[in-house]
């Protein structure tokens, strides 16, 4: 499968920041930062359409092991089997051309893992979970909606203080963004991001 048209301008912007060039800066995107991640970790392969496909195939995998872990987790190993299978073949037989190097698949690779975290944790690793969730949301923003209902999980799950739980996991999840837009205003262009 070729760039689609998303692609292209990210893969543009991430090999600028490898030349020491902020995204945003004499550039427009409406894309959020964090897909540039996965952009990045292509350029390090090679650069080329088919080094991005190599790290979402990778993603890809990791996110049927993450579904496996859940449903194992949950409901036993064929649940955890049943979940990666539908999601493979929901990926496969669905169009692959359409979800391949998509945004909101990468999202929900990291709310996924923020799932996971939560549940193999009992609840309670509420920074891993907070920033998987974060991170989702500086790839596609409208992921801040799930972030309140796993916000809204720990609050049920928790035993001892209901606030407390909360208030960290929100944290958590804010710090990926709050960072990001912190590095901006540090170097004085944090309106290019914002604006």
């Amino acid at each position: 499968f070729p760039f689609i048209e998303d692609n292209i301008p990210q893969a543009y912007i991430a090999r600028r920041l490898l030349h020491s060039e902020l995204p945003y800066v004499g550039t427009w995107d409406q894309n959020y930062p964090g897909i540039l991640v996965v952009h990045l970790l292509a350029l390090f392969i090679g650069p080329s359409a088919v080094a991005f496909h190599a790290v979402d195939v990778a993603l890809q995998l990791f996110m049927v092991w993450i579904l496996y872990s859940i449903g194992n987790r949950l409901g036993g190993k064929l649940a955890g089997l049943l979940a990666a299978l539908l999601y493979t073949m929901y990926y496969v037989l669905n169009g692959a051309d359409d979800l391949v190097g998509q945004k909101d698949v990468f999202a929900a690779i990291a709310l996924a893992g923020a799932v996971m975290v939560l549940i193999r944790s009992d609840y309670r690793a509420l920074a891993g979970s907070g920033i998987l969730a974060g991170i989702a949301v500086l790839i596609r923003p409208t992921c801040g909606l799930h972030v309140i209902v796993l916000a809204l999980a720990v609050g049920f799950a928790s035993r001892v203080n209901v606030i407390k739980g909360v208030a960290s996991f929100l944290v958590f999840s804010a710090a990926p963004l709050c960072a990001f837009c912190v590095a901006y205003a540090v170097a004085g262009h944090l309106s290019d991001f914002w604006d």
